[in-house]
């Protein structure tokens, strides 16, 4: 319920983006860009938490949207630099759901990809700016996560 912004104390610190069935990796970034990821520079966090279900990418048998693999990992590029910039890398992703061996397999390599980009960079290899450049997971590629404010 995007009405639901909490309660007491709490008013406020509650932001639900509902998305409609069916929808796709440029809805779930244009989410992230334009509500979740200014909420959470407004909020400056001390740790990030991720409840990351993968049973919305497409081929899951009971998710219905059409999410990519890719999409997950390239959010997951943007929240660890999000982390790095808010709370000292401090970022927790749990697995909370994904109903197709095929879906999980691909979806969690994809964001554990993410996950060891840092030390790719550490070692010489890919910044997740050429990895995104290289590859993006959209047909139109949506405007940087980490657009700075001014």
């Amino acid at each position: 319920d995007a009405a639901e912004t909490g309660e007491g104390s709490g008013r406020g610190f509650t932001i639900n983006v509902p998305l409609e069935a069916g929808y796709s990796d440029a809805c779930l970034w244009l989410a992230c860009s334009e509500v979740l990821l200014p909420a959470a520079r407004r909020f400056q966090p001390d740790l990030i938490l991720v409840s990351a279900g993968v049973d919305a990418v497409e081929g899951d048998p009971l998710g219905g949207c059409m999410l990519t693999s890719k999409c997950l990992g390239q959010i997951t590029s943007e929240l660890c630099a999000l982390a790095e910039e808010l709370c000292d890398g401090r970022l927790v992703l749990s697995l909370e759901g994904g109903y197709s061996e095929e879906v999980l397999r691909d979806s969690v390599g994809e964001i554990f990809d993410a996950l060891l980009m840092p030390e790719a960079r550490k070692n010489g290899g890919p910044t997740a700016a050429a990895a995104t450049t290289a590859a993006p997971p959209f047909s139109e590629p949506p405007k940087s996560l980490l657009k700075r404010p001014p």
